[in-house]
């Protein structure tokens, strides 16, 4: 048989079960400040990535001008081998 106070201890333990199984089922999801801090660190990366993106958007089209200016170089020349002159500029 169990003695009075070996009731009691587990009386006790289990009603502390009982509140840190509603505590952990109430605090399930995120709460308004949890929120908003990783609102705001989305917030900073994203002001921190998009000069880095127009940058390189904007060095890839000047990558692309300066190859097309080149092409059109070396067509110009070829011509200027095949036929002796540029072409006519009609």
């Amino acid at each position: 048989m169990r003695t009075t106070q070996q009731r009691k201890g587990s009386f006790l333990s289990l009603n502390h079960r009982a509140i840190d199984a509603g505590s952990r089922a109430a605090r399930r999801g995120l709460t308004l400040t949890e929120l908003l801090v990783v609102v705001a660190i989305i917030a900073t990366l994203i002001a921190l990535l998009t000069p880095t993106i127009l940058g390189a958007r904007q060095s890839a089209f000047n990558a692309k001008v300066k190859a097309e200016l080149d092409m059109l170089h070396t067509a110009l020349m070829n011509y200027k081998n095949e036929y002796g002159s540029f072409p006519p500029a009609d």
